[in-house]
């Protein structure tokens, strides 16, 4: 067995010994105590599972961010910098840093992080044309939230219309449950914006069949449309 296996496998128990106390017995000094060993040995899983406890269980948020920054260091699973950029966002309000760890997640592939790029660029430094690369980067990879966060972007601010539409339909289309206001939107903006009344009825027609909670408003719509 080489040495990179033994490493490997090592890292897989010790992550796995760490999961079962944290899970199973919620003694989280002893999950902690395995997750140290896989993130001293250079595991960003292991090291973000540190960071975690630290924060959620021990608010001990400097501490988290150390083992978030190692494992965001790592390089080794691309959502690793996410975790270090929402704590320097959310609880040391440090923008500027949360810009460039949702960047740097972003240029690893993880598209959950070109979004929140885009978020950060266009509501805490105003910087909508910025936001519109990251949203459109996670949105062109089928990160479908991407796509949600661009078609409101070319509506409420760009005003490109057109631009909204594309976006919307390309989200409705995915048939994500939990993105069906996309296509409340899009039936709203081809029946109110363009008057594309055929459009309008298929996509309310959609979210009035979906059970979701604009099922309501949507069937409303649609019967008036078609009362119309």
């Amino acid at each position: 067995m080489s040495v990179i296996t033994r490493k490997v496998k090592k890292i897989i128990c010790v992550r796995g010994m760490g999961v079962g106390e944290y899970r199973k017995t919620k003694d989280y000094k002893k999950a902690m105590k395995y997750y140290k060993i896989g993130c001293d040995m250079k595991d960003g899983l292991s090291c973000v599972r540190m960071g975690d406890i630290e924060s959620r269980q021990f608010k001990n948020y400097n501490a988290a961010k150390k083992y978030y920054k190692m494992a965001c260091d790592s390089k080794c699973y691309s959502p690793d910098c996410i975790s270090l950029a929402k704590l320097e966002e959310r609880h040391f309000k440090n923008y500027d840093e949360a810009k460039k760890y949702y960047k740097k997640g972003c240029d690893m592939k993880d598209f959950g992080s070109c979004v929140s790029a885009g978020d950060i660029e266009s509501k805490s430094f105003n910087n909508h044309k910025e936001s519109k690369k990251y949203y459109k980067m996670a949105c062109d990879s089928s990160y479908y939230s991407g796509c949600s966060s661009l078609a409101r972007l070319e509506e409420e601010h760009f005003k490109n219309y057109n631009g909204a539409k594309k976006y919307y339909k390309i989200t409705c289309d995915s048939n994500s449950p939990i993105l069906i206001s996309n296509c409340y939107s899009l039936a709203k903006m081809e029946h109110e914006r363009f008057k594309n009344y055929d459009e309008s009825k298929k996509y309310y027609k959609k979210v009035c069949d979906s059970g979701s909670y604009l099922s309501k408003k949507a069937c409303t719509a649609l019967q008036s449309i078609k009362s119309n």
